[in-house]
Protein backbone atom coordinates (compact mmCIF):
# COMPACT_ATOMS: atom_id res chain seq x y z
CA UNK A 1 0.00 0.00 0.00
CA UNK A 2 1.74 3.69 -1.02
CA UNK A 3 -0.10 6.21 1.40
CA UNK A 4 0.16 10.04 0.33
CA UNK A 5 -1.05 12.82 2.05
CA UNK A 6 -1.38 16.13 -0.13
CA UNK A 7 -1.42 19.60 1.56
CA UNK A 8 -2.57 22.69 -0.04
CA UNK A 9 -0.02 25.35 -0.74
CA UNK A 10 -1.68 28.66 -1.03
CA UNK A 11 0.84 31.39 -0.45
CA UNK A 12 1.67 32.93 2.90
CA UNK A 13 -1.15 30.03 4.31
CA UNK A 14 2.51 27.64 5.62
CA UNK A 15 1.69 24.60 3.77
CA UNK A 16 5.30 24.28 3.03
CA UNK A 17 6.30 24.30 6.83
CA UNK A 18 3.21 22.27 7.86
CA UNK A 19 3.90 19.54 4.65
CA UNK A 20 7.78 19.51 6.37
CA UNK A 21 6.60 19.29 10.01
CA UNK A 22 3.84 16.42 9.02
CA UNK A 23 6.22 14.28 7.14
CA UNK A 24 8.85 14.31 9.87
CA UNK A 25 5.97 13.46 12.34
CA UNK A 26 5.10 10.54 10.48
CA UNK A 27 8.43 9.58 9.64
CA UNK A 28 7.60 9.71 5.86
CA UNK A 29 9.66 10.81 3.03
CA UNK A 30 8.43 14.98 1.94
CA UNK A 31 8.46 14.88 -2.38
CA UNK A 32 8.29 18.66 -2.59
CA UNK A 33 11.39 20.22 -4.68
CA UNK A 34 12.49 16.66 -4.79
CA UNK A 35 9.29 15.46 -6.61
CA UNK A 36 10.34 18.35 -9.24
CA UNK A 37 13.74 16.76 -9.61
CA UNK A 38 12.56 13.30 -10.41
CA UNK A 39 10.53 13.66 -12.97
CA UNK A 40 13.21 15.72 -14.74
CA UNK A 41 15.47 12.98 -14.44
CA UNK A 42 12.66 10.30 -15.47
CA UNK A 43 11.84 12.62 -18.71
CA UNK A 44 15.00 13.53 -19.14
CA UNK A 45 14.61 17.17 -19.40
CA UNK A 46 16.33 20.19 -17.80
CA UNK A 47 14.80 20.44 -14.33
CA UNK A 48 14.27 24.60 -15.17
CA UNK A 49 11.64 23.02 -17.87
CA UNK A 50 10.07 21.09 -15.17
CA UNK A 51 10.02 24.01 -12.53
CA UNK A 52 8.26 26.20 -15.38
CA UNK A 53 5.32 23.82 -15.89
CA UNK A 54 4.98 23.05 -12.64
CA UNK A 55 0.98 23.75 -11.49
CA UNK A 56 0.03 24.51 -14.76
CA UNK A 57 -1.44 22.72 -17.63
CA UNK A 58 -1.32 24.59 -21.03
CA UNK A 59 -2.51 23.70 -24.55
CA UNK A 60 0.09 21.65 -26.16
CA UNK A 61 1.61 21.39 -23.16
CA UNK A 62 1.32 17.77 -22.73
CA UNK A 63 3.51 15.22 -24.79
CA UNK A 64 1.61 12.65 -25.74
Amino acid sequence: MIRTITVEREYGAGGGAIARKLAERLGWKLWDQELTCEIARVARVDQAVVERMDERCTRGSIAS
